[in-house]
């Protein structure tokens, strides 16, 4: 018997790894699972798995008791043709056994495969019989938490929102559940089956989450169901589909809007997904965004009296027509919003909220980008189409064109335009034609230059294909952007704050911060811009103070060439720039190692490592995920006396804040600039000072600052508007 059950086990471990061997070995010893059940799970793991995945579709037979189902991790349970339709281990006597218990929990997950127990409700046929239905379905696995799956028919609808008939019959298929049923059925009593993933539902807003996601709440046997939304308005009911069902909450996709809010207006641009409030006045946004965030400091960051640290809300100085950037897709299929179908034709625009595929023409202006430019959208839709050539395909990787890109400088009213093609039939593309044509559709006055990148990658990304190559057909490749006095070039590849206007407020009030600690800044003090960018910030921290020295940091090789080329052209010395990632350039520069590189001696390494205390202020402007948890230790060990963090996601930079808090750093105060107007981002501006006091030196060693007048004289913009 010992001889046997080693021989088993060793087959599991093989086949599963240590770990669940562990764990069938204490099932076998504890005597839940008998010599002839493991010889059933490495008979019909072998054997049963092998035909899974070369034939998904096929059956195996259907013996009584639970069953071991396995499916792709990267896929879903609709692989399976059905509950028990998978691979079937055990026996009856285990199907009594299991019946006791309700649920088991999966053996093993391993291997790109997880494995687990589905259970259902047991209910007796007969007398000594036991029979196995499915209740809910029901996923368990070492890596994956527990998730639910609808499968029922697809187009049925569960309608919770007391709405008409009418309006939801005009938004199902003939083959949806008669919604008078629904009514009359679960409005009575006002409880609903819970919503699993993949279920289409049709549910009221109730409130609004940080980030734009609207709450609505099912009320279900076992208490409340609350689905988070993206991009929704309280007071609007909307038709939704589950992509997360979990114990007790989910997450939804909208699919449409069946009732607008109250608080919604009309407006006289072509909506669009990007802009999803749109029709919400600025002044309910912004109140909104200020709550949110203000309850997103206090809570989740654990900062108590966030409101006494809010120093003050900036509003967008134009809030339509904003933007300097903007990417269109091309696509084969073109979805019409006023007949909500599907067509096969050639389509530019912006994608379908939830599509990867489908895109949405623009006819018109809406209210984000020049409204010249959108205005003339389907003429250059027109100009593209008479090429004969198609616009891309994703599902299928084909086609020739896939972006347009398009650049727009505020102070000199120039479009720098990429177009994005594949290589595909390039050859019988006409460059020469369609330059001449969009010259005469735009005006040659305001083009500042014609692009045409080539792109076979997979991905969307314009930024920096692999896989191909630019060619500059008309004017320049760069347009001119000016910020408090500076110039700066700015190239397709380059990144830039897409609101200008709004970039000035933000980076004046990141200035003022710096400048709020100011009698301690000697000269020769280090002033470093981590993620830097185009060096914007970098830029005018070296012409606020001249006497001390500035760094910037960028992982981005383009962006850094630009911020060099901007400081030459715009005379400033005391500036130093290096592409690298943060992580690694505050790694080197705390081992005091310049691998060879002559510059970071200069004002990296050496100064960094020998001069610690020198480094009198930090400014961080990371991505949307925040500064990485080795980077933000290294960026705490330079110890800065104080800290200007600049985020566009507040719920990163209050993560980031906790760790900071922890390692002696306190939130002094922060701003709030809103830069995405319509949409649910906010930019956060937070001043962070080393609770440690720092050393004074005498009043003539202070730095004479020497600021220029330009940039102090600019309007008040510190009053409350909340």
């Amino acid at each position: 018997m010992g001889r046997r059950l080693s021989l088993v086990c060793g087959c599991i471990f093989v086949m599963m790894g240590l770990g669940e061997f562990v764990r069938v070995g204490r099932s076998v010893l504890a005597g839940s699972i008998t010599r002839n059940q493991c010889r059933r799970i490495v008979h019909y793991t072998r054997e049963n798995m092998a035909r899974r995945l070369s034939d998904p579709r096929g059956t195996p037979s259907r013996p009584s008791g639970p069953s071991l189902g396995f499916k792709p991790r990267c896929g879903s349970l609709r692989a399976l043709p059905g509950l028990y339709e998978s691979m079937w281990v055990g026996s009856s006597d285990v199907a009594k056994e299991r019946s006791k218990s309700r649920s088991t929990r999966g053996l093993f997950s391993r291997g790109g495969l997880n494995a687990g127990f589905y259970s259902g409700e047991v209910k007796t046929t007969g007398e000594g019989g036991q029979d196995f239905r499915p209740a809910q379905v029901r996923m368990f696995s070492k890596r994956r938490r527990r998730s639910y799956m609808y499968k029922g028919d697809p187009d049925d609808v569960l309608v919770v929102a007391d709405i008409d008939d009418k309006d939801i019959m005009d938004t199902t298929n003939s083959n949806t559940t008669s919604p008078t049923d629904l009514n009359s059925q679960q409005h009575a009593n006002k409880i609903f089956p819970k919503p699993l993933v993949k279920q289409k539902v049709v549910v009221e807003i109730e409130d609004l989450a940080f980030g734009g996601k609207g709450i609505a709440r099912v009320a279900t046997s076992l208490g409340l169901f609350v689905l988070f939304i993206p991009n929704t308005i309280p007071g609007q009911i909307v038709k939704a589909r589950v992509t997360k069902s979990k114990k007790d909450y989910g997450e939804c996709k909208v699919l449409e809007v069946i009732r607008r809010s109250v608080n919604e207006t009309d407006i006289p641009f072509q909506p669009i997904p990007g802009a999803p409030y749109a029709r919400l006045p600025i002044q309910v946004q912004e109140k909104y965004k200020l709550n949110l965030t203000l309850d997103l400091f206090q809570r989740m960051g654990r900062i108590s009296g966030a409101q006494l640290l809010f120093d003050s809300y900036i509003s967008a100085p134009n809030p339509w027509n904003y933007r300097n950037k903007v990417e269109y897709s091309f696509s084969r299929d073109v979805y019409h919003p006023e007949t909500r179908e599907n067509i096969v034709g050639f389509g530019l625009g912006y994608k379908r909220r939830g599509s990867f595929w489908l895109v949405e023409n623009v006819v018109k202006d809406t209210g984000i980008f020049d409204a010249s430019f959108e205005n003339k959208m389907p003429e250059i839709r027109t100009l593209l189409e008479k090429s004969g050539l198609p616009a891309y395909y994703n599902k299928l990787n084909s086609g020739f064109f896939r972006n347009l890109v398009v650049r727009k400088s505020f102070v000199d009213d120039k479009l720098l335009i990429n177009l994005v093609t594949t290589s595909e039939n390039c050859t019988q593309f006409d460059q020469q034609h369609f330059k001449v044509g969009l010259l005469d559709i735009l005006g040659e006055k305001r083009v500042g230059g014609i692009l045409h990148t080539v792109n076979d990658d997979i991905g969307d990304s314009v930024v920096s294909p692999r896989n191909g190559s630019t060619t500059l057909l008309h004017g320049s490749d760069t347009i001119r952007e000016n910020i408090l006095g500076l110039d700066f070039q700015i190239s397709s590849k380059s990144f830039f704050q897409t609101n200008p206007l709004s970039a000035i407020e933000l980076y004046t009030k990141a200035l003022n911060y710096v400048m709020d600690n100011q009698q301690t800044l000697k000269p020769g003090s280090i002033l470093m811009d981590l993620f830097c960018g185009t060096g914007t910030i970098a830029q005018l921290l070296a012409k606020t103070f001249p006497k001390a020295k500035v760094i910037g940091v960028e992982i981005v090789k383009e962006a850094v060439m630009d911020a060099k080329l901007n400081a030459q052209k715009n005379g400033l010395k005391n500036v130093e720039f290096f592409d690298q990632d943060v992580g690694k350039f505050l790694s080197m520069n705390r081992n005091g190692s310049a691998n060879g590189t002559a510059n970071v001696n200069a004002y990296g390494s050496a100064s960094v490592s020998a001069h610690g205390s020198d480094i009198h202020t930090l400014v961080l402007d990371p991505p949307r995920g925040g500064i990485a948890p080795k980077a933000l230790k290294r960026v705490i060990g330079l110890g800065a006396s104080q800290i200007v963090y600049v985020s566009c996601n507040p719920a990163s930079q209050v993560r980031d804040a906790m760790v900071l808090e922890e390692a002696g750093y306190s939130l002094h105060k922060f701003s709030l600039v809103d830069q995405f107007p319509h949409t649910s981002h906010i930019e956060t501006v937070a001043l962070f000072r080393k609770r440690q006091p720092a050393t004074s030196g005498s009043e003539a060693n202070l730095l004479d600052l020497d600021r220029n007048p330009d940039i102090l004289d600019l309007p008040d913009i510190d009053d409350r508007r909340f």
